[in-house]
C-alpha cells in the first residue's frame, strides 16, 4: 500500500458516517490505500458505523485508542499504520474527486517528506446570512506548490507525513490538542515548528481540496471567541512563549490599542447591507480573546490554582 488514510474520531459518528461514504464513492480510486480508523473511546454509534464499512472498503480497519486526547489518537494511528506515508484526514472532512491520486504523485515524484492542501466549507446545515466562506475556510496565502515556513503552518484537516519522520519526532506533543470535549490546538503546528527547525521540507499544495464541516455550534458568535481564546491559551506550550510580566504587560496593552483600532476602523462598516453585527464582534474582539487566553494561561502557570 502507497498511503494509510488515517480518521481520528470521538464521537461524530452521523458525520464519519458521511467522511467515509465520500471515499467508498470513490472507492476504484483507493487500491493502494489503507483507511484506517482511530476511535478515540467514543460512546456513540461510531463501531457500528465502521463495522458497515469494513466490507466495503477495501484495506479498511478500525482501532481503539483509550487513552483520551486527539494527539493520542493520532499518534497510536502512525503507529497502527501499514504504509510508508501517512495521511491524517479529520472525520468531519469529505474528501474530492482526484485528491488522493495527486497524493499518491507527491509521494512517487516529489522529494518532501511532509505536506499538505487546503479545505472549503460544507454547509451540512444551512448558512447564515452573516457567516463568510472565510470563516469555514483553511488555506495558506499560496496560489500554487510552495514551501511552508513559519508564521504559517499546514492546517490539521489534512496533512501527510513520511512515517519514518512521524517515528523520529516521537509523533504529536500530547500535552496539547483537543481533548474529548475540551477545546484545544496547536498539536499540528508544534510537531511542523519542530521539524522546520531541524531542517525537514513542508509544502503546501493547494489544489489537495476537501470540504470540511461548518457544524451548527461554529456558526454561533461565542465559538469565535471560544476557539480564539483557546488558540492563545496553547499558543504558549505551543511555541514555548515567554510568560515574563513585562511580556503580558505587552501583550495587554496591543490588545487595549487593537480594540480602539478595530473599533474606528469596523465601526463605519455596519453601513454597509452586507455587513452584519455579528461580523463587527468578530472583527472587533476576536483577536482580543486570543490575547486574554495568552494571558490568562501565563498568570495560570505562574501561579497555580
Amino acid at each position: 500500500m502507497k498511503l494509510s488514510l488515517c480518521i481520528c474520531t470521538y464521537n461524530r459518528a452521523e458525520v464519519l458516517d458521511e467522511c467515509l461514504d465520500s471515499i467508498l464513492k470513490r472507492k476504484e480510486q483507493y487500491a493502494d490505500v489503507e483507511v484506517l480508523v482511530v476511535n478515540n473511546n467514543s460512546s456513540d454509534t461510531t463501531l457500528q458505523v465502521c463495522k458497515k464499512y469494513k466490507d466495503q472498503i477495501h484495506n479498511f480497519h478500525s482501532v481503539t485508542e483509550t487513552t483520551q486526547g486527539l494527539s493520542f489518537a493520532r499518534n497510536r494511528a502512525f503507529k497502527e499504520a501499514k504504509s510508508d506515508w501517512v495521511y491524517y484526514l479529520d472525520d468531519d472532512a469529505l474528501v474530492t474527486d482526484g485528491l488522493i491520486e495527486k497524493i499518491i504523485y507527491h509521494i512517487e515524484n516529489s522529494a518532501f517528506d511532509v505536506f499538505g492542501g487546503r479545505a472549503i466549507p460544507w454547509y451540512k446545515f444551512g448558512k447564515p446570512s452573516w457567516y463568510k466562506d472565510e470563516y469555514g475556510s483553511y488555506s495558506l496565502p499560496h496560489d500554487s506548490l510552495s514551501k511552508v515556513d513559519s508564521p504559517s503552518f499546514l492546517i490539521g484537516v489534512q496533512m501527510i507525513f513520511k512515517k519514518a519522520l512521524l517515528e523520529k519526532y516521537q509523533g504529536f506533543n500530547t500535552s496539547i490538542g483537543m481533548n474529548g470535549d475540551s477545546i484545544g490546538y496547536g498539536e499540528e503546528t508544534e510537531i511542523q515548528m519542530r521539524m522546520i527547525k531541524d531542517g525537514v521540507q513542508i509544502f503546501y499544495d493547494p489544489s489537495l481540496v476537501v470540504e470540511h464541516l461548518v457544524p451548527k455550534y461554529k456558526m454561533e458568535i461565542d465559538w469565535f471567541f471560544k476557539s480564539a481564546f483557546s488558540l492563545g491559551r496553547d499558543s504558549i506550550e505551543m511555541k514555548s512563549r515567554s510568560t515574563s510580566y513585562l511580556y503580558l504587560l505587552m501583550i495587554a496593552t496591543t490588545a487595549f490599542l487593537m480594540f480602539w483600532i478595530h473599533l474606528v476602523v469596523y465601526t463605519p462598516q455596519l453601513l454597509k447591507k452586507d455587513y452584519y453585527i455579528q461580523n463587527w464582534l468578530i472583527d472587533v474582539f476576536k483577536k482580543i480573546a486570543k490575547r486574554i487566553g495568552i494571558i490568562y494561561h501565563s498568570l495560570l502557570s505562574k501561579n497555580p490554582i
